[in-house]
């Protein structure tokens, strides 16, 4: 987690939209971690940023 509790909310949003992103999975242990955390960012949006959005690999 990042050492700036203000940043908390985004990081979590962030590392979601990167699972849905590339449909990668998640084990029980980081499905219940995310829950938790994302239980403090009711109204922090997350977002899956777009193909375009994206840079080249």
């Amino acid at each position: 987690m990042p050492p700036f509790a203000g940043d908390t909310c985004e990081y979590v949003t962030d590392w979601i939209a990167v699972k849905v992103r590339w449909q990668l999975s998640i084990d029980p242990t980081e499905q219940r971690a995310l829950d938790a955390k994302s239980a403090d960012c009711p109204n922090t949006p997350c977002v899956s940023p777009s193909h375009d959005d994206l840079p080249e690999y």
